[in-house]
Parts: C-alpha cells; sequence; structure tokens
C-alpha cells in the first residue's frame, strides 16, 4: 500500500492517514484556522497580481484593436476616395483621425 503519512501544514507534526478517505492536512481544527488565517493576505496579494496582469493584457488588447479599427478605415478610406464617394471617403477619414487623436492621446502613440 501506499504511504499515507503527511505532515500539518501549520507545525509540520506527523498526520497518519486512514487507507480510504480524504487526506487529513492539519491536527487540529485550531491549526487549520490559524494557517488559514496566516496565509489570507498572501493569496490576497495573488490574487490583486493576478487582476492587474488580466487588466494590462486587456488594456494592451483594447489598443491593438483600436490600432487594427484605424488601419481599416484609413485602407476603407483610400478606396472610397478612388472610387469617387467624396462624402463617405470624408467620414471615414474623419473617424480614421479621431482614432488616431484619442490613441495619442491615451496610449501615447503618434497619430498616422
Amino acid at each position: 500500500m501506499a504511504d499515507r503519512t503527511t505532515h500539518c501544514r501549520y507545525c509540520g507534526r506527523a498526520l497518519t492517514n486512514a487507507e480510504t478517505g480524504r487526506p487529513l492536512l492539519f491536527c487540529n481544527d485550531v491549526h487549520r484556522k490559524w494557517y488559514a488565517k496566516a496565509t489570507a493576505d498572501q493569496v490576497q496579494a495573488f490574487l490583486d497580481d493576478v487582476a492587474a496582469t488580466r487588466t494590462v493584457s486587456e488594456v494592451r488588447d483594447l489598443q491593438h484593436d483600436l490600432l487594427a479599427l484605424q488601419a481599416s478605415c484609413q485602407r476603407l478610406a483610400h478606396r472610397l476616395e478612388a472610387a469617387g464617394d467624396g462624402v463617405t471617403h470624408a467620414r471615414i477619414a474623419a473617424v480614421a483621425a479621431e482614432l488616431g487623436r484619442t490613441l495619442a492621446r491615451h496610449f501615447g502613440r503618434q497619430e498616422e
């Protein structure tokens, strides 16, 4: 049979588990509660780091999407200009220019 001996996560005391069932993690409820209290700040700090990383990634993705949209507007404006549709060309070119200003203002990127 496999060795079912573990150690208390709080004090390190050896624990012998039964052959079946969930393995013991603590030698008593007091140590379980103390361990939870001692590690709560570490767990919250970890969760805060994960949230901050996710937010940075989402902002980077938004910046990329705005850049792609600006490029699409510029390509469409050129096609409309070549086709002689001056009114729609002006509207789409204005949207592309505003996206460029927005990117420069909020992401520090030069207008194109």
